[in-house]
Order: C-alpha cells, then structure tokens, then sequence
C-alpha cells in the first residue's frame, strides 16, 4: 500500500509539473483565453494496463477496442454535479464528432463500488449515451486503476449517503494506450470536440 501510495504521489507530482510548465495546447495561436481548458502532453504517458468488470457484465481490458481512442473518467452514479456534467459535455462532444465518434471510447470508471454494480452502471449509462461503458471491480482494483492516471478518490461519510471525492479531470489515451491528453473539470463538449478531433486526425484515424 504504501509503495502504491507513492507511485500515486509521484504521478500526481509528474502531472503538476507538467502543467506548471505548460502542456502542449490543441488551440489555435493566440487563444491564450483557452490555455486552462485542454492539454496535449509534450510526451505520451505510459498507463499500467488495466482490466475491470463492465457494466455489459464481461471484463473489459484497456487494449480493447482496436483503433479507437479511448476517454477515461473516474466517477460514480450518486455524484450529484461533477459526473453528470462532465458526462452530459461527453456526450455533447461525441455528438459534435458525428460519425468519427465511432473511434471514440467513453470508459467511466466508478469509485463506488459498493454501489456501483454493473446493473446500475448500465441504467446510469444508457440514459446519457448508448456507447458509454462504465467499468467497476474491488476498491483494491479501482485503486491501483486510478493511481495509474495520477487519479484518487476517497469515500466521505458514512452510512447510505455517504459521498466520495474524486479527481474530475478526464483522460485520453491514443490506440498505443497512452495518455496523451486531458480536459480539466468544467470543460465544454466543444472543446472536447475540437481536442478529439484533432487527436484523431493527428493519429491517422480520420479514415474509416
């Protein structure tokens, strides 16, 4: 556990800096305005590859899904704002792709997994996209899965209401299962649009 936590810690360490110094922007020159709102890394991040029970009711491994790229969020269906905003823009910006959506994978990861069964992700899911898979397994595993993008969560409280805190940055990962860009919480479908697109284009998937 307490090499797990400092791998956690370093990642995140990694991760601010990075920031700090400023990531690669998607924007186009001269939209400083955008500069908190997406980010390509200089470099691709190599993630631990990872392998979680979906809410299909099969196990689900991160090198599935041949040619698409895949977007990674850490959440849980009682989260009361930052999910389902950050899913309904999801959606918005899958919309926005149209037919390039396709080589779009949105993997929600939950961090709630005394709650969160596949049968409840499912019903939680369908409801905001078709093609919105979420994924769950023991808290151990939800663990070492987030502590592999640099994420956390921690549950608060106690008894039936309890809440759980969670990174809200969501992650993309290229076709070699790299992390390679991330929006900040409160980004808008549009701009997600505009990142995944030009990732896409940028990796020789725009043709079918």
């Amino acid at each position: 556990m307490a090499t797990r936590r400092i791998l956690q810690v370093f990642l995140g360490v990694v991760l601010g800096a990075l920031l700090g110094l400023g990531w690669w922007q998607l924007s186009p020159p001269g939209k400083v305005e955008r500069a908190q709102e997406e980010f390509l890394l200089p470099a691709p991040m190599p993630v631990p590859p990872f392998a979680l029970l979906s809410s299909r009711g099969d196990t689900v491994h991160s090198w599935d899904f041949p040619g698409q790229i895949l977007v990674v969020f850490f959440g849980y269906t009682s989260c009361p704002d930052v999910c389902p905003l950050t899913l309904g823009e999801l959606r918005g910006a899958l919309a926005r792709l149209g037919s390039q959506g396709s080589k779009v994978q949105v993997l929600f990861v939950s961090v709630d997994p005394q709650r969160d069964t596949p049968s409840r992700l499912s019903e939680y899911l369908s409801a905001l996209h078709p093609s919105f898979l979420g994924l769950t397994g023991s808290e151990e595993e939800l663990k070492g899965v987030a502590e592999g993008f640099g994420a956390y969560f921690a549950r608060v409280g106690e008894g039936p209401h309890y809440t759980v805190d969670h990174s809200g940055r969501v992650f993309v990962l290229d076709t070699h299962r790299r992390l390679v860009l991330t929006f900040p919480p409160g980004t808008t479908g549009e701009r997600m649009a505009a990142g995944l697109q030009r990732l896409l284009t940028q990796q020789g998937n725009s043709e079918p």
